[in-house]
C-alpha cells in the first residue's frame, strides 16, 4: 500500500555541515568588511585584499574555536557567553581601528560591544538551552517544607523498596509499617 513511500531516493543531496560552514561564512564576511574598510581609507587594493584575507582566516579560526566550545558538553554557559562576547568585541574593535580610530577608542568600542554581545549570549543560553543544573536539582532528594502540617514545596517520591515508619510507632523505633491498602472508589477502604 505504501510501497512508493519506501522507495529509495537516488538523487544526490549536497549537505554542508554548519560546524564548518558558519565559521567560514563569518570569516569571509569579516574579511570582506576589513578589506573594504582598508581600501576605503586609502590603502591600495592589493594590500587591502591581503589584509582582508588574513582577517578572514583569523576570524574563521576564532569562530571555529567558539563553535567547538559551544558543542562541548562540559563547557559552562558563562564561558560560552564570554567567548561569544570576546570574539564579537574583538571583531568590532578591530574593524573600528581599521577605519583610522585610535587604539584607545577602538578598544573601548570593542569592550562596549563585546559586553553587550556577552550579555545577550548569556541570556539566550540560559533561556534556550536545557540546563544541566535543573536536572541535578530535580534528581536530588530535597525534603519538602512543612508549614502547619501541610507539605509545601517539591514532594520527592520514596526510593524503591523503602518503607515508611509506622505512624503509631515512636520515631526512634525500628519497626516497619505495613503498606496501607488502597482506597476503593467512593472513598471507602476494604
Amino acid at each position: 500500500m505504501n510501497a512508493h513511500a519506501a522507495a529509495p531516493s537516488h538523487r544526490f543531496r549536497f549537505h554542508l555541515p554548519t560546524a564548518g560552514a558558519l565559521p567560514a561564512t563569518f570569516g569571509m564576511a569579516f574579511g570582506a568588511w576589513i578589506g573594504w574598510l582598508e581600501h576605503k581609507h586609502g590603502t591600495s587594493m592589493g594590500w587591502a585584499e591581503v589584509h582582508g584575507l588574513l582577517a578572514a582566516a583569523v576570524m574563521a579560526g576564532l569562530c571555529q574555536l567558539v563553535g567547538a566550545l559551544q558543542r562541548s558538553p562540559k563547557a559552562i554557559t558563562e564561558l560560552k557567553a564570554v567567548a561569544y562576547g570576546s570574539v564579537f568585541g574583538a571583531a568590532v574593535g578591530y574593524g573600528y581601528g581599521s577605519m583610522g580610530a585610535t587604539t584607545l577608542a577602538a578598544s573601548l568600542k570593542g569592550l562596549i560591544f563585546g559586553t553587550i554581545m556577552g550579555g545577550i549570549a548569556f541570556y539566550l543560553f540560559h533561556t534556550h538551552e536545557p540546563s544541566r543544573r535543573t536536572d541535578a536539582v530535580a534528581s536530588a532528594s530535597i525534603p519538602p517544607i512543612v508549614l502547619m502540617g501541610t507539605p509545601v514545596g517539591p514532594a520527592q517520591p520514596a526510593a524503591k523498596g523503602a518503607l515508611e515508619p509506622s505512624k503509631s510507632a515512636p520515631p526512634d523505633s525500628s519497626s516497619r509499617a505495613l503498606p496501607e491498602s488502597p482506597e476503593q472508589p467512593g472513598g471507602t477502604r476494604p
